[in-house]
């Protein structure tokens, strides 16, 4: 299969309403008082791209993406901001609130179709400046012939380890519980009403994108990586051309990063799912790759955000490769099943799994390296990136 690509940015926008902020201290902090500005520049970055993800959106400076993207790109109805001088920002931060859009917010262009739009919020997630996960579905065919592509735009918590785990299992049960919506789409309340006769797993690639808070060169990656099955497509763009690693979040380049927001490393992230084992079966997933995949540093003055943007160009794969469960892999998936049911609270019992398959662990070897020890994933350690 072929097909033309499809330019994605993905962004922790940044654009922090003061009645959500965290701190007195962050109230002044460089590029809190310049957001209109900046907003400015992020809708031109949207406006040039097929499809745009935005976390830390809480409604202000709503209108003047909407504004600028209007005409050429749809974005989520539930999040239409008001134009209103003076009190627009309040309004659209109550807006946003009362959505429990959990700080996410994204646009398409208009030759694709949404068909399915799904959100969920962290359960013990800051109530002023709630986090989560969405979902959604676009019809492709304008681009990729009789082709979807289902996003699940993602902001995890700046906390310790064993909260981030418990949000990337509370991850994983949601990218199951809309799979299953999809697998049974005739009865799922958030389809739209257009039908999808033609829609099979198999011509639906998958992306998980935003701001994981997660290092790159961290156990806690590691521990994702393979518990989704996923592939960063950063990280296999930089291997296959042989350049070195950007950071995303960088304090010594960018100005409007500070340490009361995250650690400094890669922490945002696009993934492909090739596969995912959805009630006993294995489903397959259109493969996806890059052609082009930039972490993109604006000069001084120019910056978009505190997190330097992802702007990659997907394409359908060639290569089609049918994924089956290994032989001696019951353990491992007793424990995915226990995450999916809401049974497993820590990492360690998913470390035991990992740890006691020597299969697993020297398929994990071979693609990333030495499988994590959980007495190097600590969850209860409290110190906060």
């Amino acid at each position: 299969m072929s097909g033309k690509p499809i330019s994605l940015a993905c962004l922790n926008s940044f654009l922090v309403p003061v009645l959500f902020n965290r701190s007195f201290s962050l109230i002044h902090a460089p590029g809190i008082e310049s957001q209109k500005e900046r907003a400015e520049r992020i809708a031109s970055l949207i406006k040039s791209k097929d499809i745009s993800l935005l976390q830390e959106m809480y409604g202000s400076q709503a209108s003047i993406l909407q504004n600028e993207i209007s005409s050429t790109h749809q974005y989520p109805d539930r999040l239409n901001a008001s134009n209103f001088p003076l009190i627009g920002n309040v309004l659209n931060t109550f807006k946003f609130w009362m959505a429990r859009s959990g700080g996410l917010w994204y646009s398409f262009d208009k030759s694709f179709t949404k068909l399915f739009d799904k959100s969920y919020q962290f359960s013990g997630t800051k109530p002023e400046s709630p986090k989560g996960i969405q979902a959604f579905l676009l019809d492709l065919n304008s681009r990729w012939p009789e082709s979807f592509l289902l996003i699940f735009n993602v902001y995890i918590e700046t906390q310790d380890e064993g909260g981030k785990w418990q949000q990337i299992q509370e991850i994983f049960k949601f990218v199951n519980d809309v799979l299953l919506d999809l697998k049974s789409f005739s009865g799922s309340e958030y389809l739209n009403s257009t039908p999808l006769d033609k829609f099979s797993f198999e011509k639906c690639g998958i992306l998980l994108c935003g701001d994981f808070n997660v290092l790159s060169n961290s156990q806690l990656y590691d521990s994702m990586h393979l518990l989704f099955g996923i592939r960063d497509l950063y990280k296999e763009f930089i291997t296959r051309n042989k350049t070195t690693e950007v950071l995303t979040f960088d304090s010594e380049k960018n100005p409007l990063a500070t340490s009361l927001e995250s650690e400094n490393g890669r922490i945002d992230y696009i993934f492909a799912l090739d596969s995912f084992l959805l009630e006993g079966q294995e489903h397959n997933f259109l493969k996806l790759e890059v052609e082009d995949f930039q972490i993109s540093i604006q000069e001084s003055g120019m910056e978009l955000s505190s997190h330097w943007p992802l702007e990659a160009l997907i394409v359908p794969s060639e290569k089609k490769e049918e994924v089956k469960p290994n032989q001696g892999d019951e353990l491992y998936l007793v424990e995915k099943q226990k995450i999916i049911e809401r049974k497993s609270g820590s990492i360690s019992d998913f470390q035991d799994a990992i740890e006691g398959n020597e299969e697993i662990s020297n398929q994990v070897e071979e693609v990333i390296g030495t499988p994590p020890s959980r007495s190097q994933i600590n969850p209860f350690n409290q110190e906060e990136c």
